[in-house]
């Protein structure tokens, strides 16, 4: 008689810390819903809970306190800047300002590009609505100002 499928084997070459949503389900994704499988399903809702427990505060409904940041970025005129969350951080962005005139954009992984709002001196950007950025959909400021730019994003840390 075959073995049942056990998570850890599949997964047993990744850290915790490293250890993402995709690949759970990825590792889980192909197990079929019978009572010969409820100790290896019960392994991945371990993990997902793990998973939960070690990087979101509140179920990830909540920012975690004392993670929330403004991050300073120095764009020289002519170049252009990003904030990029590391593998599995999520941050809800809160305020953009800037000392120059830029133009904040959306990119994603592939390079493909979604202008937001061009953030001036004398009009920062506040989101009206949940912004969130990853390591995959991330902001990109463009500086043509003709003067070094200095741009500060507020951000709450949602996720680890």
């Amino acid at each position: 008689m075959p073995l049942a499928p056990d998570v850890y084997d599949r997964l047993k070459t990744t850290q915790i810390d490293g250890l993402t949503i995709t690949q759970l389900n990825s590792a889980s994704g192909l197990t079929f819903i019978e009572p010969g499988n409820i100790k290896f399903l019960g392994q991945a809702i371990t993990l997902n809970r793990a998973l939960e427990a070690s990087r979101t505060y509140a179920g990830g409904k909540l920012p975690i306190p004392e993670l929330s940041d403004v991050q300073n970025l120095s764009i020289s005129d002519g170049a252009t800047g990003t904030l990029t969350p590391s593998t599995t951080e999520v941050f809800l962005i809160q305020n953009i300002s800037s000392n120059q005139d830029v133009i904040c954009s959306l990119i994603d992984s592939d390079g493909h590009v979604s202008m937001l709002k061009t953030v001036t001196s004398s009009a920062p950007f506040m989101p009206t609505s949940s912004l969130y950025i990853t390591k995959n959909l991330f902001l990109s400021f463009a500086n043509a100002s003709g003067s070094t730019a200095t741009v500060n994003v507020a951000y709450h840390k949602m996720s680890l």
